[in-house]
Parts: structure tokens; sequence; C-alpha cells
């Protein structure tokens, strides 16, 4: 029987965070490892979420590793849910599970607070299929397809194993957590992932539909489609669908970052789904590969669903074709080839030229890349705000072979075009 237990809550975030997550992998079995969350969501996106690292302790020794986010049950209540692994030299029963949660006691009242044993979370039934589009089904992950997720998600981010996405999550008691899967026949060949929030209401312009609780905004935090089937709408059919089913939950808000310089990801975004970008996140996650080989800035994408451009995809699932930016009359250009940079501009909208392939641009020339980088990042870091005299990105545009964002400023014309 396990002695008394004491329980602690961290903040990946606080100052002595980083050094914690790294150790963490070294205190659970090695089998075990790949239930950990990725560091680099740990320590950038997770307690903006709300989320806290949990630790076990007996004679201040270390018996159980956990993650605590909020949770919602199907009847709407909401709680936080706690998932935990042993600590590798110690065995850990399930007889102990309530002396695990008493040691909680202090986090609030018992019926808010659920424990989720992650070493038992191996299996689940079948989930149905909610939709068939061009021979790929959409739904829920199998069991089957959790460690194909993994895989997918190794061969689309180019990413380690310690950086990939436990199993474990896609499990339907881990209520913190909601994804969806496409499959064509039995391939998984795309994946959508994303976390409850619980903390933080995004910051949007005046008179904008804002959520009225944390709760009403979620977390769309990982996409990825398998290389051999892009150009067939399938992350658009995933956002579509996922959006539909937060919806029914009471998800108001949807928000995710994504790179600024990924033209086919703003496209997506703006001119599909009738997001906007509302600020930059400079050096956002913390590692490198090779579709980030230089600092890891990101847009703070929100998508207001009760919004106009949101409804006209849920409801009709119709797209606006990128503008042309010959006839954008009331657009100026920010710079022309990183030259000419000007930080001062004051009009109705913005163009921000970015680079056509910028993930081919960082393999063939980093330095170019880098200056690509610092310069948008100077860009966006000026102009971008949800207050009236900023800007958000709306929109993207071409002209010949040129690719930008367009930025529109916040008054009266973007509300009107963001009006429910």
């Amino acid at each position: 029987m396990v002695m008394s237990l004491s329980a602690s809550l961290w903040d990946p975030q606080a100052s002595n965070g980083a050094a914690k997550v790294a150790a963490w992998p070294a205190l659970v079995a090695e089998e075990l490892q790949p239930q950990l969350l990725p560091p680099q969501f740990t320590l950038a996106t997770f307690s903006r979420l709300g989320g806290r690292m949990v630790e076990w302790s007996q004679e201040a020794q270390p018996i159980a590793l956990g993650y605590c986010l909020p949770a919602q049950a199907e009847d709407g209540t909401s709680y936080r849910l706690i998932s935990y692994l042993p600590v590798a030299r110690h065995a850990l029963p399930h007889v102990d599970i309530k002396t695990l949660k008493s040691a909680l006691g202090w986090l609030g009242p018992q019926g808010k607070v659920r424990l989720f044993d992650i070493v038992s979370s191996a299996h689940w039934a079948d989930p149905p299929i909610w939709e068939t589009i061009a021979d790929i089904a959409y739904g829920p992950p199998r069991t089957q397809d959790a460690q194909a997720l993994r895989q997918l998600q190794a061969q689309v981010w180019q990413a380690q194993p310690e950086n990939l996405y436990p199993t474990f999550i896609h499990h339907p008691d881990c209520q913190m957590t909601w994804s969806l899967v496409a499959r064509a026949k039995d391939q998984v060949v795309g994946f959508l992932l994303g976390f409850r929030h619980g903390r933080e209401i995004p910051a949007l312009p005046p008179g904008w539909p804002s959520p009225k609780a944390a709760g009403e905004v979620f977390e769309s935090q990982a996409l990825g489609v398998h290389p051999d089937f892009r150009q067939r709408h399938i992350a658009f059919h995933l956002k579509r669908i996922q959006a539909q089913e937060l919806q029914k939950q009471g998800v108001t808000h949807i928000q995710w970052t994504a790179d600024p310089l990924q033209y086919r990801n703003a496209r997506l975004n703006c001119d599909r789904l009738g997001a906007v970008g509302t600020q930059l996140l400079p050096d956002y996650l913390p590692f490198r590969n090779q579709l980030n080989q230089l600092p890891a800035s990101r847009l703070q994408v929100i998508w207001s669903l009760p919004t106009s451009p949101a409804q006209r995809t849920l409801m009709q699932g119709k797209a606006f074709a990128p503008l042309d930016l010959d006839v954008q009359a009331d657009c100026l250009q920010v710079h022309d080839n990183l030259q000419q940079v000007r930080l001062n501009l004051d009009a109705p909208c913005l163009a921000i030229e970015i680079p056509t392939d910028w993930t081919r641009m960082q393999r063939t020339d980093l330095p170019l890349a880098q200056a690509w980088r610092d310069t948008t990042d100077a860009i966006l870091k000026r102009y971008l705000g949800p207050m009236p005299g900023q800007y958000l990105i709306t929109r993207t545009s071409r002209q010949g072979d040129n690719r930008y964002l367009l930025a529109r400023r916040v008054g009266s014309v973007l509300h009107s075009m963001y009006r429910p």
C-alpha cells in the first residue's frame, strides 16, 4: 500500500520549468517515454491553455508524473483531467488511484478532478465514421490509428520521436483533447488534434463576437496531411468538421498558430476558412528541424465561428480565391522583395510580401531566409493587433509570381466584413 503522498503543481513557463521538463523523460521507463507530451508544446502552449504539470512524491522522491488540463464532460460539466504515469522505480497499482486523488484535495472539490491512467489507455472501441468525401473517411481515431498518427507526424514534420504527440491523447476518455483523422481505405492520411482551453481569452477588435468564457475557446494545435494526398482539400475538411462538432459543444472561437511565411497555410486559414491573423509570436517554438531551420516565429490565428466569413465556410463550404493585388486600390505594399521596408504606413490595407516557397528557401539559401524572417517579424510586430488603427491578416494576394499577406486596418470597414 502506498504511504501518504504529496502532490505539487508547477508551470512549465516558470523560471525552472524548462529544466524540469527536460528531466521528465529520465524519470519514466523507456517504453513509456513516447507517452510524454512534446517539449516544444509543453514549453510554448501548454500553460497558455491553463495546463500545469503535476508531481506526486513520497518521502521527497517522485512516484508519479501527470498533466493537468481543463476538460469537459459530455453533459457540459467542466473539470480538470489529470493524466498520470508512474515513475520508473515505482510500481503504481490501480488500488492506489484513490490515494493519488486524495493528494490533490488542495486543487478544489474532488468532483472537479478526474484522473486518467495513461498506462491502461492503449485500447478503445472503434468510433464511427462521421463523413466520407471523395473516398476519404473522416472521424475520431481508432486504436490502430494512434501509432499510425505518430508515424505520419514524423513524416510530415520530419520530427524526432520526442517531438511527436503521444497516443493516449486520442483515447475517448481523454477529454482534455480532441482529435480527428482522415483515412483512405485503411491508411491514415491526415490528422487534426487540439486541446480544451481553460485560461486565456483571445483579444479581438471592439464590437466583434467574443467568447464569454475560456470554455468557448479551443486550441487547434496540430494539422498534417500525407504528402501523397495533398491538393485534395483534406486539411480544409478536417478543420471544417472539427469546427462543426465543437460548435455543438458550445465552442465559439478556435485558435492556432501558423508560420506567417508559409503561403499555403495562409491560403487555408484566411481565404478558405475565414480566420484572421491577430499578432506575431516571435521565435515561438523552441526547436529546429528541416521545416524550421530558423527561429520559429508564428502568427496567432483566430477563427471566430459566428462571423460571416466563417459561416460561409461552415454552411456552404465555399472558399475565397486569392485577390489580385493589381486591383486592390486601397492597398499599399510594405516592402518590395525586402527593399524599402515601410514601417510608418497608414492605409486601409497593407500588402506584406512573403516567399513563394519558404520551405525550399530554407533549404537552398539560409542567409536569405534569415533576412525574410527578420524583416517580416519586424513588419508584423509593428502593424498587427486587435485595437483600432492596428491591422489583422485577413486574406492573401498574388501579383505575378509574388505572394502576399493582406492586412486590413481595424475599424468600421473590417468590422462590417466580419459581422455575424
